[in-house]
């Protein structure tokens, strides 16, 4: 299973106290984002609800993995995240050429990220489970910000500048997230407990502006800015 810097340095419950703690920015972005939701539409969008609820999840399995580090535990942290992913891009894609176009995108991340795996594969298995290089995550993460790159262009050419401007502030803030999420290990001798904390911080705070992103789309936010 995933280590940090933090394993095997326990606190009362928790097996890793920073990491688990951080778990709870992560709930209090889901329920931030919650507010947002009922405070732009009366109604609450069971799409955008389903976002939330994912979010909110995700922090709770977080949670329970870095205290408890169970197999479990490890699967409620990153079912709910993957599947807030997919869902965003599904919704962010409608909004902007329809569901047709969502559904295609949607599957193209895991499948653009599957096929990543499998060539990258003999690359990998020469890794140290215990101690692996920091890059090894730089593939995967490449293709999902390239991909996310891509999508931010087309909301600036569909729906203008501002909402262009804050998907980018969630990609580049999910940039910084994988980051640290990434040299964790290589972190332990400056910071004793890692940078796998800062992975949930600046995660959930771009997961928070995808909930935004996507209220602001399905509101139909006004594109006088649009390009020509």
């Amino acid at each position: 299973m995933p280590v940090y810097c933090e394993t095997g340095h326990p606190f009362w419950f928790m097996a890793e106290p920073v990491n688990t703690l951080t778990n709870l920015v992560i709930i209090f972005a889901g329920l931030a984002a919650w507010r947002y939701v009922r405070r732009s539409s009366a109604r609450q969008p069971a799409d955008l609800m389903v976002l939330v609820f994912l979010l909110i999840a995700t922090g709770l399995g977080s949670f329970a993995w870095h205290s408890l580090r169970t197999r479990t535990a490890l699967t409620l942290d990153w079912l709910p995240g993957v599947l807030f992913l997919l869902a965003f891009v599904f919704l962010w894609l409608r909004a902007l050429f329809g569901p047709i176009a969502g559904l295609l995108a949607t599957i193209s991340v895991p499948a653009s990220v599957t096929a990543l795996a499998v060539l990258a594969r003999p690359y990998l298995i020469h890794m140290v489970p215990a101690r692996p290089n920091p890059l090894v995550f730089a593939p995967f993460f490449g293709v999902i910000l390239l991909l996310g790159a891509a999508f931010v262009v087309l909301t600036w050419r569909r729906r203008g500048a501002p909402l262009a401007g804050l998907a980018g502030t969630a990609l580049g803030i999910g940039a910084a997230a994988a980051f640290f999420r990434s040299i964790d290990l290589a972190s332990c001798a400056i910071v004793p407990f890692g940078t796998h904390f800062l992975w949930h911080i600046l995660l959930s705070t771009a997961a928070y502006c995808c909930v935004v992103l996507i209220a602001r789309l399905k509101g139909g936010e006004a594109t006088a800015s649009k390009p020509a």
